[in-house]
């Protein structure tokens, strides 16, 4: 008891005077930088480092996806531990719902069970999350003109058919070879992903490539964009909204020829 003691004494009196230092060095900052002085949190144990970190996943998914936020809670399907996932697998918004093939909602849904393990110690809490999860597959699948399919594999053993292992290899790539326009493209808010397609077809997959675009490859990309959208959305709202997209970015392309 008595080594415990001293133990504890000597990591309570570092302790001390690595606040001493740090409260310090602040002030010295401060007066350099002219900021106001504010209280400084120093994490001292693993489960608040763990708490602090969890929220700044949080915070930092809700910055990053705020339209796919929005939509879940429209629709009545808002589970942080869904929104959550949805978000690593790079689905910030319904535009992005193409990227879900039937083996990566394999895989959300497996995720966000284990996630929600904790709750699900009831067949009620596992009722209520299978049904959201249910409710979530039928609205994307929907969105994306994509029929109710039977079960392909079993969702404990997932195993990819070559087909769907192909889609997903192209669908990463598209990705990854386009991720600096698609980060422009969300900056400028004319992301769509039809558009985002077409344009890496066209071998525009950053900024700075929209300019070498020639004027009859810019209307063949807008032409395509308007007949494959139109044929998905045939409400004159929702054409009107895409319109009003493709005349901005258009703008934006006019932009990059000067």
């Amino acid at each position: 008891a008595f080594v415990e003691r001293v133990k504890s004494i000597k990591e309570t009196t570092a302790r001390q005077r690595l606040e001493k230092k740090l409260k310090k060095l602040e002030r010295i900052w401060r007066k350099t930088s002219g900021s106001k002085i504010s209280s400084i949190q120093i994490i001292t144990d693993a489960s608040t480092l763990e708490s602090s970190l969890a929220s700044n996943t949080i915070t930092a998914a809700i910055e990053t996806a705020p339209e796919l936020k929005k939509w879940m809670k429209q629709k009545g399907l808002f589970l942080q531990d869904l929104f959550e996932v949805l978000v690593q697998h790079n689905i910030f918004s319904t535009d992005d719902f193409f990227m879900i093939l039937d083996e990566t909602w394999v895989e959300i849904k497996r995720e966000v069970r284990v996630l929600r393990a904790q709750e699900l110690k009831s067949n009620d809490a596992k009722a209520r999350l299978e049904n959201l999860l249910s409710k979530f597959e039928d609205e994307w699948r929907a969105l994306e003109g994509k029929k109710a399919k039977k079960q392909l594999y079993d969702d404990e053993k997932a195993v990819p058919t070559p087909t769907h292992t192909i889609q997903q290899a192209a669908f990463n790539d598209l990705a990854e070879k386009g991720k600096e326009l698609k980060a422009w493209m969300r900056t400028k808010e004319v992301w769509n992903v039809t558009l985002f397609q077409e344009l890496v077809a066209a071998d525009v997959c950053t900024p700075a490539s929209l300019k070498d675009l020639k004027q009859k490859e810019y209307e063949e990309v807008v032409r395509k964009v308007k007949v494959i959208r139109y044929e998905q959305f045939k409400d004159a709202h929702s054409q009107a909204v895409m319109d009003k997209l493709l005349v901005k970015f258009g703008k934006l392309y006019e932009k990059s020829k000067k």
